[in-house]
């Protein structure tokens, strides 16, 4: 745990998810593997090596944090020209993508911790019966897309056309290297710029859906 002050923290203390201390020790030429094992074993020697390494690095760090009244966490350690695309933004623009298509569309999968964000999405007005499954089920496809995020640097922003098909429990998909959509690393760009450019590209993704679901 370290103490952080500044406006806005109300110097509270904030402690660091393991990602972030991997992105810190990575970011001070410090091995994060021998590291993260040392804090457990010897918290003294890990506190020696950071400080005197810390006030040694030359270049600005954004924190990506969460404050509550009484602690922090701090979720990513990442450069100051990481551009910001939060998971709230991403589900933001979706919405307005699908505004007013309600019956048109369902969530497959979605997932969310420390690191990323994964949503699926399918469209009903795509989906084609191909068969029975063994339990006596309709065997789909369906067209849809994966969207996967990251506001700690943890990966890209990507989204990916596929063919979503139930043939086992958690369904199978099919990808290409052609089916990415988008593909943009949190980096060089601007908020807005981000925002727009995944909304274009979120529009655009249905004609790739449509040629796999032909192929």
């Amino acid at each position: 745990t370290y103490n952080v002050d500044g406006p806005g923290t109300r110097d509270v203390p904030f402690e660091l998810t393991d990602w972030a201390k991997g992105q810190m020790f990575g970011r001070l030429g410090m091995p994060a593997a021998y590291f993260k094992k040392a804090e457990y074993e010897n918290p003294e020697l890990v506190a020696q090596h950071f400080n005197y390494w810390a006030p040694r690095a030359n270049d600005n760090v954004m924190l990506r944090s969460r404050v509550s009244p009484d602690l922090g966490v701090v979720r990513g350690v990442v450069s100051e020209k990481f551009s910001k695309l939060d998971n709230d933004m991403m589900v933001e623009s979706l919405g307005k993508i699908l505004h007013g298509h309600d019956e048109d569309y369902g969530i497959q999968d979605f997932y969310m911790d420390h690191k990323r964000a994964h949503l699926r999405i399918t469209y009903y007005d795509m989906t084609r019966q191909v068969g029975i499954t063994k339990d006596g089920r309709p065997d789909y496809l369906q067209v849809g897309m994966d969207i996967v995020n990251s506001e700690v640097g943890a990966s890209s922003m990507n989204i990916i056309a596929l063919i979503f098909r139930l043939v086992c429990s958690n369904g199978l998909r099919r990808w290409e290297r052609e089916g990415d959509i988008f593909n943009q690393r949190h980096i060089y760009l601007k908020t807005h710029e981000f925002q727009s450019r995944m909304l274009e590209s979120m529009s655009n993704g249905l004609h790739a859906e449509q040629e796999l679901l032909e192929q």
